[in-house]
This record gives C-alpha cells, sequence and structure tokens, in this order.
C-alpha cells in the first residue's frame, strides 16, 4: 500500500547511492599490494603538503 510514499524512496535512493560506491570501489581492488601501498604513500604526501601550506 505504501510502497511508492517518500520514506521508501529515500531508502531506495540510499541503498542505490551505497551499491554505486561499492561497485567503484570493487573495480580498484585488483590484489596488488605494491599499487595499494603507492597510492597511500601518495595521499600520504598530498594530505602533508596540504597540512603544511595551511
Amino acid at each position: 500500500m505504501n510502497k511508492g510514499d517518500a520514506v521508501d524512496l529515500v531508502f531506495r535512493i540510499t541503498a542505490a547511492v551505497t551499491r554505486g560506491f561499492h561497485h567503484v570501489g570493487a573495480l580498484t581492488q585488483t590484489g596488488r599490494l605494491r599499487w595499494y601501498a603507492a597510492n597511500m604513500a601518495i595521499g600520504l604526501i598530498v594530505v602533508v603538503l596540504i597540512v603544511a601550506s595551511a
């Protein structure tokens, strides 16, 4: 009876967005440890540069 109301719409949109983020995240998982480590190092450098410039 209330399948199409606004409350259910909010939950459906939230679920769809979550599935989309999961799909994008799953595409980046290759199992290559060196790739993960390199990305973490690059991220750390970016964070340090942002903090140092502030």
